[in-house]
This record gives C-alpha cells, sequence and structure tokens, in this order.
C-alpha cells in the first residue's frame, strides 16, 4: 500500500543522467503496518544511480547488500533535499540528533556529494538551525555540568 509516491527521479550524481531514489517510508505492508514505518532516527532510502533497465527490474530489497557494483546504494536518513552545492547537485541529508552531540528532535544535517562510487560528505553533521548553544549551556549548567574543560 501506497501513502505517497515514494519515488523521486532526479540526477543527483551530477552526470547528465537520471538517478532514482526511493523512499520507503511512503509505503506500508498490510500485515506490518511498521516494517517500513521507520523511527525515530530515519527510514530507509534507496538511491539508483545511472540505473539501467535490467537492474531496476532485478533488483530485490531482501538483497540490498549484493547491488553496490549496480550503483544501489541504501542510506538510513530522516530526508534530505536536493541543494546546490558549489555549482553542483549535493544532498543535505537530515539525521538523529545522536550523529552531532545535540537531542534527537532538534536533529542534525550533512552535505554529501553521490557518485556511482557512493556517498561523499562534502560537511560534516551540524546541530540543525534551530538548536541554539546558549540553550544548551543552559541545561548544562542546570544539570551541573562543568562547561570548562
Amino acid at each position: 500500500m501506497l501513502l505517497d509516491d515514494p519515488i523521486k527521479i532526479i540526477d543527483i550524481s551530477n552526470d547528465g543522467v537520471k538517478d532514482i531514489i526511493l523512499d520507503t517510508s511512503k509505503q506500508r505492508c498490510e500485515k506490518s503496518y511498521s516494517i517500513f514505518a521507520g523511527g525515530t532516527g530515519g527510514n530507509d532510502f534507496i538511491f539508483f544511480i545511472n540505473p539501467s533497465k535490467s537492474i531496476i527490474n532485478s533488483w530485490s530489497p531482501s538483497n540490498i547488500s549484493n547491488y553496490k557494483e549496480q550503483n544501489v546504494f541504501k542510506m538510513f536518513i530522516r530526508n534530505f533535499k536536493v541543494i546546490n552545492w558549489q555549482g553542483q547537485n549535493a544532498l543535505k541529508i537530515q539525521l538523529h540528533g545522536i550523529t552531532c552531540g545535540v537531542d534527537g528532535a532538534t536533529g542534525c544535517y550533512s552535505i554529501v556529494s553521490v557518485s556511482e562510487n557512493g556517498f561523499k560528505i562534502l560537511q560534516n553533521p551540524l546541530p540543525n538551525p534551530s538548536y541554539s548553544l546558549k540553550r544548551d549551556e543552559k541545561n548544562r549548567k542546570k544539570k551541573g555540568y562543568n562547561l570548562k574543560q
């Protein structure tokens, strides 16, 4: 059962060939409603980089680890947005806060490029803009943490 369109087609590898992104959170299984629901950390996103028809037709979600040589990659993230990074398409991925040392609800983001070789980190994870360092300092002082090391 589909909740929304799970497929996005866009050239994210900057080579003129459309890539396919499958968002598994947009589907539900009648016998196990939570199987594709993800959690606080995110959902599986499947990236087909420069896919051929034969790769798409032969792909099986139960055997994802055997598809890297066919340029099919899986990433567990909350969401993504295609952005312009130094004149090229890149992905701004949303991650759980544990990735950059903040609470899970605030979360983090990172910038990655994508190619036939997989993902390359362009910017390490940072707290989302709603995160306030002053708020964190106040909370840490209340809890008795020594901020000066």
